[in-house]
C-alpha cells in the first residue's frame, strides 16, 4: 500500500495553482521519517516548545509565526529547518510529484467549452530525483 501526502498552493488570488507532494510506502518508510521529525524537534525546537508535540508547518516556519516565532526563531534557523525538511524525500527514496493550473487559461477554456473539470498533470520522476528542469533551491540532491 502507499500512501499520498498532497497539498496546494495559489488559492488566494494567484495565477498559478500548485499542488504538489509525496508517496510513501508507510510499511516500509514511516519508522524512519518519524525518527528523523523526532530528531529534528529535539535538535531545532527550544525545550519549552516541545511540550504537547510539534508539527513542521512550512508556511509558519517561512513567515516566522506561530511556534516558529521569528523573536524566537533566526532568520538562517528557520531557512535550515526547512532544508532538513526539503532533504526528507530524497533522503527516504519518496517520489515527489507536482502539479500546476493556469488559472486565467484554464478559466478560458472553460467558458469556452463550457466545462467546469479541473485537469492537473502530476511529474514523478522514477529516479525519485527533481528533473533538471525543476526549480529545487535549498533541497539536495537524493543520497545514494
Amino acid at each position: 500500500m502507499k500512501f499520498a501526502y498532497l497539498d496546494e498552493a495559489g488559492i488566494g488570488g494567484e495565477p498559478w495553482v500548485v499542488v504538489a507532494g509525496v508517496i510513501m510506502e508507510p510499511d516500509i518508510q514511516w519508522k524512519s521519517i518519524r525518527r528523523y521529525l523526532d530528531d529534528m524537534a529535539k535538535h531545532f525546537l527550544l525545550p519549552d516548545d516541545r511540550t504537547g508535540g510539534y508539527a513542521f508547518h512550512a508556511k509558519e516556519i517561512f513567515a516566522g509565526t506561530r511556534k516558529w516565532h521569528k523573536s524566537r526563531y533566526s532568520l538562517d534557523t528557520r531557512r535550515e529547518i526547512l532544508r532538513e525538511l526539503c532533504r526528507i524525500p530524497f533522503a527516504s527514496g519518496m517520489p515527489v510529484v507536482a502539479g500546476l493550473v493556469d488559472l486565467l487559461r484554464y478559466e478560458k477554456s472553460q467558458s469556452d467549452k463550457g466545462k467546469s473539470r479541473a485537469q492537473i498533470t502530476f511529474v514523478a520522476p522514477e529516479s525519485g530525483e527533481p528533473p533538471a528542469d525543476v526549480e529545487t533551491v535549498g533541497c539536495p540532491t537524493p543520497r545514494k
